[in-house]
C-alpha cells in the first residue's frame, strides 16, 4: 500500500490533469449554479487549459461558490 501511495505521489501534476479534475468538480456544481455562473467557470477552466490564467483563478471561483450554494465539502 505504501509503495503504491508513493508511486502516485511521484506522478507529475500537469495542466491537462488539473483541467480534468476541475471539470470533474464542476459536475458537482452543475445543478446548483445558474447558466451564467456555470459558463463563467467553464470559461475560466478553458482559459487555464490554454495558459491564459493561472490555476488559482478557477480554484478561487469554485471556492467562492462552495458556501454560497451549500455544497457539502
Amino acid at each position: 500500500y505504501i509503495q503504491k501511495f508513493m508511486e502516485v505521489l511521484n506522478q507529475r501534476a500537469t495542466t491537462c490533469k488539473h483541467t480534468n479534475v476541475l471539470f470533474h468538480v464542476l459536475g458537482y456544481f452543475k445543478k446548483r449554479l445558474d447558466a451564467r455562473d456555470r459558463h463563467e467557470l467553464v470559461e475560466l477552466i478553458s482559459r487555464y487549459r490554454t495558459g491564459y490564467v493561472p490555476l488559482v483563478v478557477p480554484l478561487t471561483l469554485m471556492k467562492h461558490h462552495l458556501p454560497r450554494h451549500t455544497i457539502p465539502w
